[in-house]
C-alpha cells in the first residue's frame, strides 16, 4: 500500500508485474519449480509461522514475475483472509511435524493426535480403514521422499481421497479447521498446474523445522 496516496475511500497499491499461472504452467521447469517453491513457502509458512491464512488460493490470485533477478510470485486478493488463533496454528504444526518425522510409527501417531486435537478425527476406529489410510498417504506423499513430482493427477488424487474420507464419516472439518483444509486443497490444485519436481520435504522443514527438541 502507498500510504501517502491512500485515504478512507481510496486505496493505492503497487502494480504487480508478471504472467498468469496459466502462462507460467507453460514456462521452463526452472521457472515452474521456483514459483512452486515460493507458493509452498507462503501457503504453509504464513499460517504455521505467522498465524495468517490467505484462504482464497484460486489460480487468478497469483502472478509469476520471471523478468528480473530470479523468480518472484505475487499473491493477490486478500479479501478472504483469516487470522488463526495460536491453538489452531499449534495443532496444525503438530500435524505437519508428524508428516516430517523420520520415524514412521511415531510420526503417524503425532499426525493422528493432531487430527484429534483439531477436531478433524471423528472416530478412532476409522484409522484402520483403507479409505482413511489412503487419505493419510495422499496428504503425506509430497513430503515423504527427497523429491516429488507434484502433478495434476496427484492434486486430483488428494482431492478425491479427502472427499472419500469425509464421506466415510471418520474425519470432518470443524470451523477451526475448515479454512485451512479448503486453502490447502486449493493450493494443491495450483501446484498441480505448475507440475513441479522439488524437495518438498526439505522446503517444508526449512519453513517450520522438525518439531524435535534440540539435544543438550
Amino acid at each position: 500500500m502507498i500510504s501517502e496516496r491512500s485515504g478512507a475511500r481510496v486505496l493505492t497499491m503497487s502494480r504487480a508485474p508478471g504472467i498468469s499461472l496459466v502462462e507460467a504452467a507453460r514456462a521452463s521447469a526452472e521457472v515452474r519449480n521456483a514459483a512452486a517453491t515460493a507458493i509452498v513457502r507462503f501457503a504453509w509458512g504464513s499460517p504455521l509461522r505467522h498465524n495468517l491464512l490467505n484462504a482464497d488460493p484460486n489460480p487468478g490470485n497469483y502472478l509469476v514475475d520471471a523478468d528480473g533477478d530470479g523468480v518472484r510470485v505475487w499473491f493477490l486478493d486478500f479479501g478472504c483472509a483469516v487470522t488463526l488463533d495460536e491453538r489452531a496454528a499449534a495443532d496444525d504444526r503438530e500435524l505437519w511435524w508428524g508428516v516430517l518425522d523420520v520415524d514412521g510409527q511415531s510420526g503417524a501417531e503425532r499426525f493422528r493426535m493432531a487430527l484429534a486435537r483439531q477436531g478433524v478425527l471423528r472416530r478412532a476406529a476409522s484409522l484402520a480403514t483403507t479409505v482413511h489410510r489412503d487419505w493419510e498417504r495422499a496428504v503425506a506423499a509430497p513430503f515423504r521422499d527427497k523429491s516429488f513430482h507434484w502433478t495434476r493427477a496427484y492434486a486430483a488424487e488428494l482431492t478425491d481421497a479427502t472427499r472419500r474420507a469425509l464421506a466415510a464419516g471418520g474425519i470432518g472439518l470443524p470451523a477451526r479447521a475448515v479454512m485451512l483444509w479448503r486453502a490447502r486443497l486449493g493450493v494443491a490444485s495450483v501446484l498441480g498446474m505448475l507440475e513441479p519436481t522439488l524437495p518438498f520435504r526439505q522446503i517444508l522443514q526449512d519453513v517450520i523445522g522438525t518439531g524435535r527438541a534440540a539435544l543438550r
